[in-house]
């Protein structure tokens, strides 16, 4: 039996969801615009000692050349609270423009974005992102 999520709703904010993750939550990503026919969620939870697991899934994402001149690769930005996004790895698009990226953070309650980038050693945003979501770990 799958837990239910404690709380999940839109909120029309600079492209943001709300997510509660109390349990393994997961949750549709905000899509950026200008780049249609793609999907995108995000899976939250705590994991020991208090880390929260972050897993991002995309789906019918085109390739980054084609969303930004210069792009080679997709990252995973992490951004707390009133602090600057962080770098947390490259997310791979397989031939059938899917692709995955699990990660860790100790932070309860930041953003996730997903920006087209020339490589994945960039140490801030270049391009807006095409896809954005806020975690809030309750527990």
């Amino acid at each position: 039996m799958n837990p239910t999520p404690l709380v999940a709703r839109s909120v029309p904010l600079v492209s943001s969801v709300l997510l509660v993750a109390a349990f393994l939550t997961t949750q549709p990503m905000q899509q950026g615009r200008g780049t249609p026919a793609k999907e995108g969620s995000t899976e939250a939870h705590a994991d020991s000692p208090g880390n929260t697991a972050l897993t991002i899934r995309v789906a019918h994402l085109a390739p980054p050349v084609r969303v930004a001149a210069d792009a080679q690769v997709y990252v995973v930005w992490v951004q707390p609270m009133d602090a600057a996004p962080s770098n947390v790895g490259v997310l791979e698009l397989a031939k059938d423009l899917t692709g995955s990226l699990t990660t860790l953070t100790p932070h309860r309650r930041f953003g996730v974005l997903v920006t087209p980038e020339p490589s994945g050693q960039v140490d801030k945003p270049t391009h807006p992102a095409v896809f954005s979501a806020q975690v809030v770990r309750t527990e």
